[in-house]
């Protein structure tokens, strides 16, 4: 959860001053952000590949024994490989975007928090 990026409630209230309320608005806060992405977990991803793109050959190392055992179970070991990768993309940009969502949505309750309660270091500024 982005709670866990957090410091701990009773640490806020030491340096800003938080009220429950204002712990109340952060967990609000926190809650649409992980929402949010988590909706995103939900939504299917598809590869969008040109299905008539030309195919090349390329050169691949492999333990032997793995191959010959997919052999075995397979007549089409590069069509296997080929849905592999397209299943390793999706799932690495899957990942990428998620992982970009959580940090927008964290600085988002950060901002949001700041705007209410304060910065930490306001209490420390010699202005």
């Amino acid at each position: 959860m982005l709670l866990d990026n957090y410091p701990p409630m009773n640490t806020l209230r030491h340096f800003s001053g938080a009220d429950d309320q204002h712990i109340s608005i952060l967990l609000q806060i926190q809650q649409i952000a992980s929402s949010r992405l988590m909706c995103h977990w939900r939504c299917d991803m598809k590869i969008h590949s040109d299905h008539h793109a030309r195919k090349r050959p390329v050169n691949l190392t492999l333990n032997e024994d793995v191959v010959l055992r997919a052999r075995s179970l397979t007549n089409n070991l590069s069509g296997v490989v080929e849905l592999l990768l397209k299943e390793f993309i999706e799932r690495t940009q899957q990942e990428r975007i998620a992982e970009a969502k959580s940090i927008e949505a964290t600085v988002a309750a950060w901002n949001a928090f700041e705007d209410i309660v304060g910065s930490f270091a306001d209490e420390y500024s010699p202005l």
